[in-house]
């Protein structure tokens, strides 16, 4: 069971909405310079995960601090260099992490989460596997199993959307 990101080559309440209006205005540097700020204080905070990203750093300490009941599983092995924008990888970490330890808490008291995450100048490959009991599909997509589907279910589109633009593939394995 899990999700599988290749690609070839909303995480803060605040950041999330300033991060788009510079997004919108295609100021990405402002963007990712408020988001390497934010980084920054969480990786002052508490450091568990140190790739030499601090964005990727921040995205994992933060997750794993919060989900104390999952054993993450580790393999991250990260280059300098890569190309892909700072709001990209928080969102696809972001959401991806967030969908598995949803899954976990709500099926199991612990669990092991795996991550392996490889980012080269040329890739971008990211495989979570993560246990579920609970899951609601509609065809080939996944469902949000919360009641707000309003203000809830968009994770995965925006993975898509983002493996999309850089002319990879996502893969989820229900099995």
């Amino acid at each position: 069971n899990g999700a599988q990101c290749r690609l070839p080559f909303y995480e803060a309440s605040g950041i999330g909405k300033q991060k788009e209006k510079w997004g919108n205005e295609k100021n990405y540097d402002k963007a990712d310079e408020l988001i390497q700020s934010y980084c920054e204080e969480i990786m002052t905070k508490t450091r568990i995960v140190d790739t030499g990203n601090t964005i990727i750093d921040a995205i994992f300490n933060t997750k794993i601090t919060a989900n104390k009941n999952i054993n993450f599983i580790l393999n991250l092995k990260i280059k300098e260099n890569f190309k892909i924008q700072a709001n990209d990888i928080i969102t696809l970490l972001g959401n991806l992490i967030d969908n598995a330890c949803e899954s976990i808490n709500r099926d199991y008291d612990s669990c092991d989460l795996k991550v392996n995450l490889i980012i080269t100048e040329e890739m971008f490959l990211l495989k979570i596997s993560n246990p579920y009991k609970t899951i609601k599909t509609e065809g080939d997509r996944i469902l949000t199993l919360k009641k707000d589907t309003y203000n809830h279910g968009i994770g995965l589109k925006s993975v898509n959307r983002i493996v999309s633009n850089y002319g990879g593939t996502v893969d989820i394995n229900t099995d």
